[in-house]
């Protein structure tokens, strides 16, 4: 009896969503973040309700995470997925940099 030839299923390619996500997150907390830029010298403010949404965005970042285990795993385009992994850790710490460094530069100062 003969045998039916072999068909070989083609590799399934990875999504890229976590990493777009990723990028998201770091733009939308950058766009965020670009506001201290334009504060008055000597101002002297209380971001709160720009810490919660950076938070929350951070989070959301994070969700990156998971989504990218199975590619790392796989060994499958290892590039992205560990660029994915880099930009799903940096929304808040980019956030945070953008005020310090927009409070040294402006002369703005934080409240307590």
């Amino acid at each position: 009896m003969e045998q039916p030839p072999v068909i070989s299923q083609p590799e399934q390619r990875t999504t890229r969503l976590p990493l777009w996500l990723a990028i998201g997150a770091n733009v939308a907390n950058f766009l965020l973040s670009i506001q201290f830029y334009f504060v008055p010298s000597g101002a002297h403010i209380r971001p709160m309700a720009w810490a919660f949404w950076v938070f929350c965005i951070a989070v959301g970042g994070f969700v990156a995470l998971p989504l990218v285990l199975p590619a790392i795993r796989r060994r499958q385009q290892r590039f992205w997925s560990w660029l994915t992994v880099v930009l799903a850790l940096t929304p808040f710490p980019l956030a945070s940099a953008m005020l310090h460094h927009a409070a040294r530069v402006r002369g703005f100062f934080l409240g307590p």
